[in-house]
């Protein structure tokens, strides 16, 4: 679909959406004939007769008889007819009476020089509830002797931390019954306009409890909150768990972790771990130990958006995925959305892993850290303003170069394994209404292998983001962020040593709208520029006494992705919300760059090369676009227990190039090209949520299924690195991926933690116009990363206020891989091994117990300084889980089959952690 045509229909769909809800009930056509009847018979008809409530007070309306006979007269010229009648001359002692349509099926009647001079239209319609309020139990906010005469009161304040009274930015303030909300600035200070009456004002803040306050509004009025970090229950306040959220929220597959859960998992080598915890949900896996990377419900690590502080990062792990790239010092809120995705996420066909990193204390100097025998951190942030400059530092490194040095295998003796990683926040409040931080990241990892081979890779990312309420209800985030990732391959000790670097950095520029202001709806509208640009493969070999040295470069390809999109959160009924989006995305792939042109009718191969086309800088080679259409549905039942749907359609146009399993950060990132077109998926979810015993336990069952299109799989034996023609070694398929998740979680008391049960299956096929351009016959076979079953069970037990233990179990079928079935001989020149079909074998299946024992210090107390210390064993029983399984024949000797284990033995470790 053109680019003009698919934002016609984004625009079209949601003009007609406002026309349809903004239809006027007075020109509702009425036919009826009345004779001797009163002003209130007559009303109470008509409500009859039209989709129409009347507000008004009985004693303004005169009981005199009238006759009228209409014949498909609008509803407003039967009302000014019975009114002037019901109070003309002849009522000397009524009012003169006027009325007004509040909405789609409301229609107030008043005195009209109430309507006209003194009184809103919102007054008269919320006059019943104003009553109401007067005599109910609830915070009063304004004199009810005076309410406001407009009917609607503005409500300011400030959301403080109330362990030490500092403001909390980002705080989502929201009515219940009204459906009215807004966010607090910087300063923690949020402004809302309410309806008078009762109400209920929920806030939300990530890492705090939710809070609901009943109130009773009937003017402008200060109402200050203070939100609690523990399970606190004060007088008119409610604590509202994220299970609440979860049934009320639209959005199907999405997960928040807090970073109290975050930390009460055990870990390897004795650090929190984001990553790691995501995997203890439902739908989220590996393909095992030293991998890089986590699949979501059947999608590719490449499919997963992984977002810190709105910027790109390619790598979500440290050390082979034994660290995460997020250090938990510094996280604020973690968001996985792994089924509904809304519109203002886009470029990934699989999940969005949404990270937000604190801001500096704006109160006071603080540090926090932690050290162990493998790893160190430490955080320090405060104001260099107070009250209006923060700033935060962060960093961690590891080593663990000891303990391999410890192991008496030589080559594992002679391995190497190092991180570090930095974080650094700067936020400044320009205004009231306006805050700009700038943020930076950096990181880099080292591996090596004996004197084998390595690895290198780094990561950078630098971005600056501007925060502004431009009005009630109305306010703008502008970000821009540079990001780049470089892999350095090596091998320092062959016959010909060399080393091969490759990469890619991108630039991103966004702007989002977030309108609250209109009732029953929240609006997300936006747009969004990403820039991918490929470093040249470079390779270097270095001089032997046999050869000189040597070095040579590949040229790779750039592309840029424009995004538009509006999101829609709109609450139907009290039962009912939607979530309704549309995407609309341009890509292009630019120059320079030249291009194979390959023989018709013919596979692409190198022998059907028949020449080339060079484009210039910045020149389009190819374009693609495409319409994401994003739509969700939450029904609730009955208080506790929802249903939701989902459809989403995404593009993605990068690929991650790796023909292994266990894929590692050095693999070829790939931009869409004129043979390698963008992946498309479709994903369906439902879920049922259900929670028992208010909130104290969790339940959900959801099942989903995607169509997957243009998914790039690999010749047998394919040249990945240093290839000017790399189309020639893909292949495009279609997926299809399916599954249920089980859920049950225990939120309340001494013991708590959660079961999870996966059933996913992820098939490929592949089936090209020539047989080089089919796989397994074309008939269809599990992708890399299948795993039918996955079991997680985790559970914390706080059996002393200072003192806690905390188990985690992980069960999951063996990946599939591509095993010998048998050999032959081929007369004198030997035995030679039989390929079985693509993955049609499996590794034995994976598990592991992991455990931990944490003693706090200052926690229970009003101390500045706090601490902890954490015991841990990862891997308990030291299950020897396959990380890759081989094959090896020996003369005169049948091929016999080995496994490698990574980690074959428990990893015990201890780590004192401290705040001040």
């Amino acid at each position: 679909m053109p680019f003009s045509k698919a934002l016609l229909s984004v625009c079209l769909f949601f003009a007609l959406t406002s026309i349809a809800t903004a239809q006027n009930i007075l020109d509702a056509p009425i036919s009826a004939t009345y004779e001797n009847k009163s002003a209130i018979e007559i009303l109470t008809d008509l409500e009859t007769k039209a989709p129409v409530k009347f507000f008004y007070r009985s004693e303004w309306l005169s009981p005199k008889p009238n006759t009228f006979s209409f014949n498909n007269k609008p509803l407003g010229t039967v009302l000014e007819a019975l009114f002037a009648k019901a109070t003309g001359a002849s009522a000397d002692t009524l009012p003169k009476l006027s009325f007004v349509a509040y909405d789609q099926n409301s229609i107030i009647i008043a005195k009209d020089k109430d309507l006209k001079e003194s009184y809103g239209k919102d007054y008269w319609i919320n006059r019943s509830a104003l009553q109401e309020a007067i005599t109910a139990q609830g915070q009063a906010l304004g004199n009810s002797a005076e309410p406001s005469k407009i009917g609607k009161a503005i409500i300011k304040g400030v959301i403080l931390d109330a362990q030490n009274n500092s403001p909390i930015p980002g705080a989502i303030v929201r009515s219940e019954i009204s459906n009215v909300n807004t966010a607090s600035d910087a300063d923690g200070k949020y402004e809302l306009q309410l309806p008078l009456g009762l109400h209920k004002i929920e806030i939300d803040a990530a890492g705090f409890e939710s809070q609901i306050t009943p109130v009773r509004v009937f003017n402008d009025a200060s109402f200050d909150v203070q939100l609690f970090k523990g399970n606190i229950k004060l007088n008119e306040i409610t604590i509202r768990d994220a299970a609440t959220k979860k049934i009320r929220s639209t959005t199907v597959g999405l997960s928040e972790l807090s970073i109290k859960e975050i930390k009460q998992l055990p870990s390897f080598m004795g650090e929190a771990d984001v990553i790691k915890s995501l995997m203890s949900l439902p739908g989220v896996s590996s393909v095992g130990e030293a991998s890089a990377g986590y699949n979501v419900r059947g999608g590719n690590i490449d499919q997963n958006l992984i977002l810190q502080d709105g910027q790109i990062l390619l790598n979500s792990s440290h050390a082979l995925g034994f660290f995460s790239t997020f250090n938990a010092d510094v996280v604020k809120k973690v968001a996985l959305y792994k089924g509904e995705i809304p519109a203002q996420f886009g470029g990934r066909t699989s999940s969005v892993l949404d990270v937000q990193l604190l801001d500096g204390n704006k109160e006071r100097w603080q540090v926090n850290g932690g050290i162990g025998p493998f790893s160190g951190r430490l955080t320090i942030d405060g104001p260099i303003v107070k009250d209006k400059t923060t700033l935060l530092i962060a960093g961690r490194s590891t080593f663990s170069d000891w303990i391999l040095r410890s192991v008496n295998d030589v080559n594992i003796k002679n391995s190497q394994m190092s991180f570090y990683d930095w974080n650094a926040k700067l936020t400044h409040k320009i205004s009231e209404n306006a805050t700009l931080s700038l943020s930076a990241y950096d990181s880099y990892d080292h591996f090596q292998y004996s004197k084998a081979y390595g690895f290198n890779w780094r990561t950078q990312s630098f971005g600056v983001d501007y925060r502004q309420l431009i009005t009630q209800g109305v306010s703008s985030t502008f970000s821009a962020s540079y990001g780049a990732s470089k892999n350095e391959t090596y091998s320092p000790d062959s016959i010909f040593p060399y080393k091969l670097n490759n990469g890619l950095e991108h630039y991103k520029i966004k702007e989002n709208l977030l309108i609250s202001k209109i009732r029953h709806n929240t609006i997300n509208a936006g747009a969004e520029w990403t820039l991918y640009n490929s470093f040249p493969e470079q390779f270097s070999q270095t001089a032997s006494p046999a050869q000189s040295s040597s070095s040579s470069q590949v040229a790779k390809d750039k592309g840029d992705e424009l995004s538009v999109y509006i999101n829609d959160e709109i609450e139907i009924t009290k039962k009912l919300s939607i979530a309704a989006g549309l995407r609309q995305t341009v890509y292009r792939q630019l120059g320079p760059a030249t291009v194979n042109t390959y023989a018709p009718n013919s596979p692409l191969d190198t022998s059907s090369i028949t020449g080339s086309t060079s484009y210039t800088n910045g020149q389009t080679i190819q374009s693609y676009n495409g319409l994401e259409p994003r739509i969700a549905l939450n029904y609730i039942v009955e208080e506790g227990t929802s249903i939701k749907l989902s459809y989403n359609r995404l593009f993605q146009y990068i690929h991650l190039i790796s023909n292994t399993a266990a894929s590692t950060p050095v693999d070829v990132w790939q931009v869409s090209t004129k043979y390698i077109p963008p992946q498309k998926s479709d994903n369906f979810s439902l879920g049922y949520f259900k929670n028992i015993n208010g909130n104290d336990w969790e339940t959900s069952v959801e099942v989903y299924y995607k169509l997957l299109d243009n998914l790039l799989e690999y010749k047998d034996f394919a040249s990945l690195l240093r290839n000017s023609h790399i189309e020639t070694e893909l292949l495009s398929g279609i997926g299809r991926s399916y599954g249920a998740e089980f859920y049950v979680k225990k939120n309340k008391g001494l013991l708590t933690g959660s079961l999870s049960y996966s059933y996913a299956r992820t098939l490929r096929k592949t089936q090209g116009p020539y047989p080089e351009e089919t796989i397994n016959s074309g008939n269809w076979y599990p992708a890399n990363f299948d795993k039918p079953n996955t079991v997680n069970l985790s559970f914390n037990w706080q059996f002393r206020k200072t003192q806690s233990f905390a188990v985690f179990f992980t069960y999951s079928t063996g990946r599939p891989i591509t095993a010998a079935s048998s050999d032959y001989l081929i007369g004198t020149d030997g035995l030679f091994p039989n390929f079985s079909n693509r993955n049609n074998f499996r590794v034995a299946d994976y598990h592991r117990l992991d455990v931990s024992y944490t003693i706090a210090r200052g926690e229970v107390r009003t101390k500045r300084y706090k601490s902890s210390l954490t015991f841990s064993i990862y891997n308990v029983y030291g299950r020897q889980n396959p990380f890759s399984v081989f094959f090896k024949q020996f003369r005169d000797q049948p091929l016999k089959t080995y496994q490698l284990a990574i980690l074959g033995t428990p990893f015990p470790s201890v780590t004192y952690n401290f705040h001040f």
